[in-house]
This record gives C-alpha cells, structure tokens and sequence, in this order.
C-alpha cells in the first residue's frame, strides 16, 4: 500500500495531507467530489464515455484526505486504441478533481499516482487537460491529431505520456477497453 503524509501551507493553517489508494468506502466522497467539480453534464464529457461501465485501475487510482474528509481525488481506467485491426492498449487518466484547487493537491495526487503508475509498469496513459498543467509531468499533444474519439474533443487537449517513446498510428480510434474488439470486428465489416 503506498500512502504518504504532506504538509499543505493553507491562508490560515497548515493541513496534514494523506494521499492513498481509493478504496471501495471512498465511492461516495469522490461521486460527491466529481459532483461539485463538475456538475451533473460530467456523464456527458467525452472522457466519461470513455469511462462508462469500466472500473479504475487499481494502484494509481488515489485520493488526498485530511481529518474532515476528502481534499482530492484521481482515477485511471483502461481503455484501448484501435488502428485497423490491430488494438493497443491505453489508459486513461482522470478525473482530477480537488476540493480547494490552489493549494497544490492535485499536482501532489497527480505526482503520486504517476509514480504508482510507472512503478507498477502502467503502460502509454492518455488524457484530456490542460497542456499548461499536464506538460510538466511528460503529457503532449504530439501523436494524437488524428485519433478519433467518442465524442468531441479540443486537438491540443488530447494529451499522451510515454514511458517509452514509439511509433503511433496517425490514425486511429480510442475507444472504452471492452469495446476495442467490436470496433475491430466493425472495421473489418467495412472494409473487407
């Protein structure tokens, strides 16, 4: 179990910060959590399509807590590209989601759970963000011009990591993890 304990300087306190792995009784908090981050148009995102009737990964998947309750919260999920017939798995990466942003949670949880991540030899993870913020921790925009999605998405804020640098299709589909062999099996339809 990897937990670590943090000292966040706050206006007027400074909090002790515990970022460990999400568990089962976290469930609510972080619904909660996404709830007020978000807004109910969450289920909407192209992220969140991506997401549907999958469970995140154990191991990255992390939350910030303190004494009253969950500060944040960061989840990964599988998911696939698909180029032809050939199927590469991917991850997902987010939500992000912090009650205070600002106070630098987010970085805190987002450095943990990358950590976790490489440790455990998670492979390329994919997401949709904020180059400014991501960039720093090895995410770009670089392969991923012509990969389709679900549903819409800004070019420049589909954003891949890469432990090991590769070649990537230039175009491709990603797709929900239990999808992939469908959209295989459709694409073969159509062109053969």
């Amino acid at each position: 179990m990897v937990a670590a304990r943090g000292r966040l300087e706050r206006l007027d306190r400074s909090a002790d910060v515990l970022i460990r792995p999400a568990e089962s009784a976290d469930a609510e908090a972080i619904s909660a959590l996404l709830e007020a981050t978000f807004g109910p148009t969450r289920y909407k995102r192209t992220a969140a399509l991506l997401r549907r009737g999958a469970l995140p990964i154990e191991g990255p998947s992390l939350v910030a807590s303190e004494d009253d309750g969950l500060l944040g919260s960061v989840q990964f999920w599988p998911i696939a590209l698909v180029a032809g017939e050939i199927i590469l798995p991917l991850t997902l990466l987010g939500p992000l989601a912090v009650a205070m942003p600002g106070l630098g949670i987010g970085r805190a949880l987002l450095a943990a759970s990358l950590g976790v991540a490489d440790r455990i030899g998670l492979g390329p993870i994919l997401l949709i963000g904020d180059h400014s913020y991501y960039g720093p921790f090895g995410f770009a925009a670089d392969a991923t011009g012509g990969w389709g999605l679900p549903g819409p998405v800004e070019r420049e804020r589909l954003l891949l990591r890469e432990r090991r640098p590769g070649a990537w299709p230039v175009v491709a589909q990603v797709v929900a993890a239990d999808s992939a062999s469908a959209v295989t099996a459709t694409m073969m339809t159509i062109d053969g």
